[in-house]
């Protein structure tokens, strides 16, 4: 009798050292809080992944990106005194004084003048030109209808434009476009700023407008 007492205290011992119910409800409580935490990190990093995607690669964000491309490409190719600004339809550009004195020469569209053929693929792939001589090329940057367009082209040996060889569309949906640059002492700086300013939808007064600001540094 005494044995089989002993051996219920003992089975009464060794259950005792498990686990209840309530601490296994309040183990797994506890273990599902970081899983938790976890998964609303990972939620919240998607969605704003997701929005810095689309806002990215919105078609107003591509347009911009292509125009600046082409526009910092071709003015690190060009020289700097033959290239010029120019206002709407090809006129002169406005001088203005800003408050620090220095003049401001500025238009709707850009000439500029580089050297091509085998130079301008050479100083593409990241080496040097030779700039020996008057620039052979043009790219003449211009604003038609709602589209930047760039009219590409030869310089004859007088240094006149010949018709265009070939045209593209930077961007379209353009509200408006302005090239600057300093004028120090009377000389022309090597700098040149495009301000652009598109449009998702230039038909709907409430559609989403980005403004860019970028420049490109000519040769002297």
């Amino acid at each position: 009798m005494r044995k089989k007492s002993k051996h219920v205290i003992n089975q009464r011992r060794f259950f005792s050292k498990g686990v209840t119910l309530l601490e296994l409800v309040v183990a797994i409580t506890i273990s599902l809080i970081p899983i938790s935490v976890v998964g609303i990190l990972l939620v919240g990093g998607q969605k704003n992944w997701k929005q810095s995607y689309n806002v990215a690669n919105r078609k107003i964000e591509t347009r911009a990106q292509a125009a600046i491309s082409v526009f910092s490409d071709i003015g690190r190719q060009s020289e700097r005194n033959s290239s010029q600004i120019y206002s709407l339809g090809g006129g002169a550009p406005i001088l203005t004084l800003n408050a620090s004195g220095i003049y401001l020469e500025q238009g709707e569209e850009m000439e500029f003048r580089y050297w091509g053929g085998s130079k301008l693929s050479k100083r593409a792939g990241g080496g040097t030109i030779d700039t020996f001589g008057l620039p052979t090329n043009y790219a003449y940057f211009y604003l038609d209808d709602d589209a930047i367009k760039v009219d590409y082209g030869s310089l004859s040996i007088s240094g006149l434009r010949d018709k265009a060889n070939k045209t593209v569309v930077l961007a379209d949906n353009v509200v408006d476009i302005k090239f600057v640059r300093t004028i120090v002492n009377n000389v022309k700086q090597n700098n040149i700023v495009m301000k652009l300013t598109l449009k998702e939808d230039l038909l709907d007064p409430y559609s989403e407008k980005v403004t860019i600001n970028t420049s490109t540094l000519m040769w002297n």
